[in-house]
């Protein structure tokens, strides 16, 4: 239950972080600025994949 509210609240702060940053590129549109929101945004995606794999990785019930 917990780990379906997690993953649940992860994708939704994912989603509007993505959401925002990409509209502040596409507004402003600057190439400096399009390197740096990129980095962000790879960033934060692989922080949630990496986080979600280990909290599989810790949970002993997981059919991995």
């Amino acid at each position: 239950m917990y780990r379906n509210a997690a993953l649940l609240a992860g994708v939704i702060s994912c989603a509007i972080a993505l959401l925002f940053l990409g509209w502040m590129v596409v507004s402003i549109n600057s190439l400096p600025l399009w390197i740096v929101m990129l980095v962000t945004m790879g960033m934060l995606v692989f922080d949630f994949y990496q986080a979600m794999k280990e909290e599989d990785s810790d949970n002993p019930n997981s059919s991995a």
